[in-house]
């Protein structure tokens, strides 16, 4: 765990530094880490699944796997309007990956503070691996969210 995070502290003060990189760098690396985010996703799903033990809160666990579907349909139509550039539908992305984001957290403190049977089998390795890259999806949208904006009104006032 202590290597996982040293590489989002180090990951993080790189993309600190993405906001000089040109428009297309951070296209591209949105794409991939909503592709990636994707797959970590479905193992989640699968995983969680196939080690559902009866000792479970499945009202958390349920929670859990809707807040995940739901984000997949967002992540999928986000894919679009990152592809298209439509500043709408990444702002819908923006805003469902902060809610998805704000719930993973809430669940994560939740559980690590009741049981010891709730953080095996419900905030797992997938499920942290699964919260970080959303928090990294979610600073990569807000990034390229911000350059679509500055880049429209550049073209409005004609410069």
């Amino acid at each position: 765990m202590k290597k996982l995070s040293f590489f989002l502290v180090i990951f993080f003060l790189l993309l600190i530094n993405m906001c000089n990189c040109p428009t297309l760098a951070l296209k591209l690396s949105l794409l991939l880490f909503l592709a990636v985010t994707i797959a970590i996703i479905i193992m989640e799903i699968v995983y969680t699944i196939t080690n559902f033990q009866s000792k479970t809160n499945v009202f958390i666990l349920c929670l859990n796997i809707l807040a995940c579907l739901i984000i997949l349909v967002f992540l999928t139509v986000g894919i679009f309007g990152v592809l298209m550039e439509r500043i709408k539908t990444i702002r819908m992305l923006m805003f469902s990956l902060v809610a998805f984001c704000l719930i993973r957290m809430v669940i994560w403190i939740v559980c690590g503070n009741l049981e010891d049977i709730l953080t095996e089998t419900i905030t797992h390795l997938w499920f942290q691996l699964n919260t970080a890259l959303s928090v990294t999806c979610t600073v990569l949208t807000v990034l390229l969210c911000m350059r679509l904006h500055v880049l429209s009104q550049q073209i409005q006032l004609g410069e």
